[in-house]
């Protein structure tokens, strides 16, 4: 089955996490259209987070129309070290 990808990784290069995630999505909700996005880049003076703004603020330009409906995040940052004002 297909999924549409939006951000840098590649369905070859998503990564385990996020090819589990993909792979129990698809099988929960067979022939719903699945998109997998992925950011790139490091948070504000934390190098060791990714920049889950980044995601959320692409998310929310999207229209009404084409906005998913759904999402779910598997996603973690090692809390202590994510920036004050960028939290």
């Amino acid at each position: 089955r297909q999924f549409t990808i939006k951000g840098p990784n590649t369905a070859s290069n998503a990564g385990i996490e996020a090819t589990l995630d993909v792979e129990y999505i698809m099988s929960m909700g067979n022939k719903v259209p699945t998109t997998f996005w992925s950011v790139a880049g490091q948070q504000p003076k934390s190098p060791e987070n990714e920049p889950f703004l980044v995601w959320l603020e692409a998310a929310a330009k999207m229209s009404d129309a084409d906005v998913p409906k759904v999402f779910s995040v598997s996603y973690g940052d090692n809390e202590p070290t994510v920036d004050f004002d960028y939290a």
